[in-house]
């Protein structure tokens, strides 16, 4: 999910769905890194889900949040190269880069923050 952010979606001004969304719009505002914003964003939800999802719901999503915060990090680190600069290519390669990563999220039980959270 980070890959598809920081490769194809983040550097065109695509913003997805969810808190990555809301994290690359916020980005291109105020400059501050996709991951923090990720992490502040989730932060609010979090505190009530453990009380009404359960402790297991609640721990794997936190672990898929810092996890994918840690791999947009490393890939700012890293200063991973912009793979497209085609809107439509990026659209299409970054959605199903993020589509992949929130299967293998849904599959494991969790979940990656925001609005599934929410629901």
């Amino acid at each position: 999910m980070a890959f598809g952010i920081k490769a194809f979606l983040a550097p065109n001004e695509i913003a997805t769905g969810g808190t990555a969304g809301l994290a690359i719009v916020f980005h291109s505002l105020t400059n501050l890194s996709i991951g923090s914003l990720m992490v502040l964003i989730n932060l609010p939800l979090i505190a009530p889900s453990i009380k009404t999802l359960g402790k297991t719901f609640a721990f794997r999503t936190i672990t898929c949040i810092i996890s994918l915060t840690l791999f947009t990090f490393l890939f700012e680190y890293f200063k991973l190269p912009v793979l497209s600069q085609e809107l439509l290519l990026s659209t299409l390669y970054g959605g199903i880069s993020v589509g992949i990563g929130l299967g293998f999220i849904f599959k494991g039980g969790a979940s990656a923050g925001g609005g599934t959270i929410l629901a």
